[in-house]
Parts: structure tokens; sequence; C-alpha cells
């Protein structure tokens, strides 16, 4: 079915419904060891939602998709406070509790996922990256994901890139960084939207829509 996305009073209101209410939360600080540049200079806490519900056709969703490679899951992950390591003296003394992060395999990761993902939804939906308004990724690092376009067969100014004022904000950062598209009016009717996420697991998803009509 097609399903539009919005937020606030910018979002698209064709009434009846159902809708969805999805909402990504991080408080990354939380879990960051001060001394490890490697984490505490990219992470960053955040709170982004947005709001699900039906559009007229042909706008909504085109295309849809995602993966997981568990083999991985070393990458990046908080080793302990969970059911396999719950939390003991040791695990607190090891920092085990804070983010471990690969960035060398995290990095590798990135540059492999980002071209994939633009090239898989516009092949399922018969385009061409070059015909997409806007990509909006995640952004664990911005300045990694922005430096990807040609890889990815697109533009700089394809990407809403907003990572850089907020850092990684996980969760957040997709619904985050398409609010900031639409409130800097980036987002017209009809317009071909790929949201591109990745990360821990490792995990990936993309899902590319048809912008509907503010009304």
């Amino acid at each position: 079915h097609h399903v539009g996305a919005g937020g606030g009073a910018a979002g698209p209101r064709t009434g009846g419904g159902p809708y969805a209410l999805v909402i990504g939360v991080e408080v990354y600080s939380r879990f960051l060891a001060p001394d490890d540049r490697a984490t505490s200079a990219l992470f960053g806490d955040g709170a982004a939602a947005a709001v699900l519900g039906p559009v007229p056709a042909p706008y909504g969703i085109t295309a849809m998709g995602m993966g997981a490679d568990g083999t991985r899951a070393d990458d990046v992950l908080i080793p302990a406070g969970g059911s396999r390591r719950p939390a003991t003296a040791d695990t607190l003394a090891a920092l085990d509790h804070t983010i471990h992060m690969d960035g060398r395999a995290v990095r590798d990761f990135i540059t492999a996922i980002l071209p994939r993902l633009v090239a898989d939804a516009t092949a399922d939906a018969g385009t061409k990256p070059g015909d997409l308004a806007l990509v909006v990724p995640h952004q664990p690092n911005p300045k990694l994901v922005a430096d990807l376009a040609p890889a990815a067969g697109l533009d700089p100014h394809q990407l809403a890139i907003a990572g850089r004022d907020v850092g990684n904000i996980g969760a957040a950062s997709l619904p985050y960084a398409l609010h900031r598209a639409l409130t800097d009016d980036r987002l017209y009717p009809g317009d071909q939207v790929l949201l591109a996420g990745f990360g821990a697991g490792l995990t990936w998803a993309h899902v590319l829509l048809t912008w509907p009509p503010l009304t």
C-alpha cells in the first residue's frame, strides 16, 4: 500500500488513517568512553519521529528492502550489559558497557553498503540514481558518506547531510535529516526520495518513496 512520511505542521494530511508514529531515540553519551576518540568524537544524543499514513497513488513507498550480516556483529557493539554478559565488577572495570568499534571495518562496510543500497533501490523501482531528488542516509561519519556520492552515482547536492551538526544519532538520524530537508524546502510533491539506513548488527535497509503533496 502507499505510505507517506511527514512530521509536525509540515506533514501531509489526507484524513482517515490508519497512522503510525515511528520514533527513534539515542542517548549514546551514556555509553561512550571519553578517552576513546574513535567513538566519542562521532556519536551524539538525538530524537526524531515520523508519521506514516495513507496517501493517494502514485505517491508513497515504491520500493523497500532490508538485510543483516550477524557474522560481523563485533565490528561495532556494546559488549556487556545484556543477557549474554550481565553487568559485573569486571565488565565495568573493562569499560565493556561502552561502545566498541573497529573503525576500519565499519568504514569498509559503509563504503560498500551505501552504493549498494542506492543501486538496489533504483533497480527495484526501474529508475536511476540521478533521478533521485534526495537521498537521506544514515550518517555514522558524515564526511565519509558525502565522499561516497560519486561511487553511488550521485551528486553531493542529492544527499541530505545533517550529521555534521549533531553527529551519529543512530535511530534518530534518518528522520532528523529528513525533517531538516523538509524545513530547508528541499522536498516537493513527486520527488523521488531514498531513505538508506545501516548500522550495528550489521544491518541495512532502504525505502524509496514518492513525496506526496502537503495539504
